[in-house]
């Protein structure tokens, strides 16, 4: 003799005391994000005029190999610069320098360049640039080119309440895998975000297309 018996699934209930996202994202970015940075002064000045590395591996999970990198950089009262970071391996290399000031509004300038030498995406060059303040409106510039091409600019003002954000991201095409057919593809990639953390509009345009063994598909965003 069976006994027939029914289980009811297990649904989780939102707590009864849980604030709504909105409620939550609100309180979270009520305050800003960037405390109160009053001036520094370095206690010592620096000057690295050059350390220079030839040879270098290393090692963890996946072994990395420095066949050259060079730092020159210094500091001096509030002032950070960094003169040169040039790092030369099998998998690519990256240029770097840039400068901050410890009072103020914190100014920053950075810039980035760097070239990859590893498939899928060998030949890809990338420029990052960072400037503004850090208690004003803080710039980012990303520029890929190569396989992959896209340009996201994006400022923020992180000594505010709310976290007023800008960003843009542009490509001509996105796909994936990035070798061989591609199984999904964007092109003229558009997107776009304004406003606060809290209160902001977004916007994607882009033309979709999915391609499978069986059926090609476009789809208009």
């Amino acid at each position: 003799v069976a006994n027939e018996q029914v289980v009811q699934p297990k649904v989780q209930q939102p707590a009864v005391n849980e604030a709504p996202l909105g409620e939550t994202l609100k309180a979270m970015f009520d305050k800003p994000l960037l405390p109160d940075l009053p001036a520094f002064t370095l206690p010592l000045d620096v000057d690295v005029q050059e350390v220079l590395g030839e040879q270098l591996r290393i090692t963890g999970d996946t072994d990395i190999a420095v066949e050259r990198l060079l730092l020159k950089a210094k500091t001096e009262n509030n002032q950070l610069q960094l003169l040169a970071l040039d790092v030369d391996s099998p998998q690519g290399q990256l240029n770097a320098q840039g400068q901050a000031t410890l009072s103020g509004n914190w100014p920053v300038n950075f810039t980035l360049y760097s070239q990859l030498n590893v498939d899928p995406i060998k030949g890809e060059k990338i420029k990052m640039t960072l400037g503004g303040g850090l208690r004003d409106t803080l710039t980012l510039g990303l520029n890929l080119s190569g396989p992959v091409r896209a340009q996201l600019d994006a400022d923020t003002q992180l000594a505010e309440a709310g976290l007023p954000l800008n960003m843009t991201l542009h490509s001509p095409q996105l796909r994936w895998p990035l070798d061989g057919q591609a199984q999904y593809q964007a092109d003229n990639f558009n997107f776009s975000f304004k406003g606060k953390a809290t209160d902001y509009v977004m916007s994607l345009k882009a033309c979709l297309l999915y391609t499978s063994d069986a059926a090609d598909e476009g789809l208009g965003v």
